[in-house]
């Protein structure tokens, strides 16, 4: 991982000199960064580097993948299921109804999720304020299982720019497993390029 990512290793007994090691690497060196255009087609891209100055060492990645915004979302959620890390989105407001169980081992769970409009861009169309958003839900039991995510697309409209303190709600219905679950859903800005993410606990009441 070191080599590939330009790092330094400080693993057996190096372990025991990690301090001096981490301070003698960083007290003089530059780092450099570029930018380039995104191609979001979620491709491995290598990178080379000249070195033309003699004397000099160099570290670097060895490439990147240029992640699309779909994948970078799928990213978030999973994040955020499995270690509650939340870095880069919003906050997003989530509730559960009541579990109904039609079938001995699935429930039926409403949600509704509150977005926010003020973190969502707007854009006016034929005389309309438009936003587009992606929404991925995904499920975990308490044993670690995971359900797929789902993605669904959805269209915010409204008259004018969202007023202050507005907000629109996405209704929807679970179908999971008899069990307790942790559910998170994560919102894709897909104009604005946003994100938001919340996370809501399921205690199934037919669940033994």
């Amino acid at each position: 991982m070191a080599d590939e990512t330009g790092g330094e290793a400080l693993i057996n007994a190096q372990r025991l000199q990690a301090l001096p090691t981490v301070y003698a690497d960083t007290r003089d060196y530059y780092w450099l960064g570029f930018s380039r255009d995104r191609e979001d087609d979620d491709l491995h891209h290598e990178i080379e580097i000249e070195v033309l100055r003699r004397g000099v060492e160099v570290r670097s990645r060895t490439g990147f993948i240029d992640l699309s915004a779909e994948a970078e979302g799928d990213q978030k959620v999973e994040a955020a299921l499995l270690f509650d890390s939340f870095a880069g989105t919003s906050p997003l407001e989530l509730s559960l109804g009541v579990p109904l169980q039609p079938y001995k081992r699935k429930l039926e769970v409403p949600l509704d999720v509150r977005i926010p409009l003020e973190s969502v861009t707007m854009v006016e169309t034929a005389g309309a304020f438009v936003g587009e958003l992606e929404v991925r839900i995904s499920v975990m039991d308490k044993e670690g299982n995971q359900a797929s995510s789902e993605v669904r697309a959805l269209s915010v409209e409204g008259e004018g720019p969202p007023a202050e303190g507005s907000f629109y709600t996405y209704s929807t219905l679970l179908e999971i497993r008899n069990r307790d679950h942790k559910v998170v859903v994560g919102v894709q800005d897909i104009l604005g390029g946003g994100s938001l993410a919340g996370t809501a606990k399921l205690d199934s009441p037919y669940s033994r």
